[in-house]
């Protein structure tokens, strides 16, 4: 339908791309697999532009105008969703975390310290 078509067509371009590809590589893993994949998945489209270009369009700026890169799903090459399930600690920044109750240090955890099941 047109009205469903509009709203797509507003998100981010490689967000789409990636849940088509998730909900099609997740179709015959274990829970855990799933999880695993979100997780290394999850650490890569966080430093990715769009994700800081989605968060001023709709949380800051608030103007809801976002200008995705690649703008359209059309421009997307199959080996850069490919890379984002990928975890990568290299090329990771460390998260620092600085409080009254903690020294500043390196927070990068494990995929086996996030996900835990039995």
């Amino acid at each position: 339908n047109m009205e469903l078509f509009n709203i797509l067509n507003k998100k981010c371009p490689m967000s789409l791309a990636v849940t088509s590809f998730l909900l099609e590589k997740g179709r015959n893993k274990s829970l855990k697999q799933c999880l695993e994949m979100e997780f290394k998945l999850s650490q890569n489209m966080v430093y990715r532009e769009d994700f800081d270009e989605g968060i001023d369009a709709v949380l800051i700026s608030k103007h809801h105008n976002p200008n995705w890169n690649p703008s359209s799903i059309i421009d997307i090459e199959l080996k850069d969703v490919d890379k984002l399930f990928v975890l990568n600690l290299l090329t990771i920044p460390p998260i620092t975390k600085v409080g009254s109750n903690f020294a500043s240090r390196s927070i990068n955890p494990s995929i086996e310290e996030v996900v835990v099941l039995p």
